[in-house]
């Protein structure tokens, strides 16, 4: 789809989320260069450190797409939202010491904006 939306409207783009099962860079095909990349996070989990938790994975997946091209347009999407909502009501975390930190690797990463979910 993109390839051809590129032959009639060469200025447009593609837009997609890298989200779930779908997180990381495509394995085994190039993305099409009108393809704009929107990484979900969920930044706001700070208490899940640790190799299988959801900062490491966030980490990842922002490093995967950074290496995967300089020049392809990189967005977020910050989930601020969870564990808000679910089985339990949490106390609300205050996460702003935390946020420049991670708004800085955003930068290195080559992101050009952030679609924030507040809860």
């Amino acid at each position: 789809m993109a390839r051809e939306v590129a032959k009639t409207h060469p200025d447009k783009w593609i837009t997609t989320l890298a989200y779930h099962f779908y997180a990381l860079p495509p394995d085994g095909f190039a993305l099409d260069p009108n393809v704009v990349i929107q990484i979900c996070l969920g930044s706001r989990a700070l208490a899940a450190k640790g190799p299988n938790g959801q900062l490491e994975a966030d980490e990842r997946n922002l490093s995967a797409w950074a290496a995967e091209s300089s020049e392809r347009p990189k967005y977020v999407w910050v989930w601020y939202i969870y564990p808000y909502g679910m089985w339990f009501q949490p106390f609300p975390a205050f996460i702003g010491n935390h946020i420049p930190q991670i708004i800085e690797e955003y930068v290195q990463a080559g992101v050009r904006g952030i679609f924030y979910e507040p809860s």
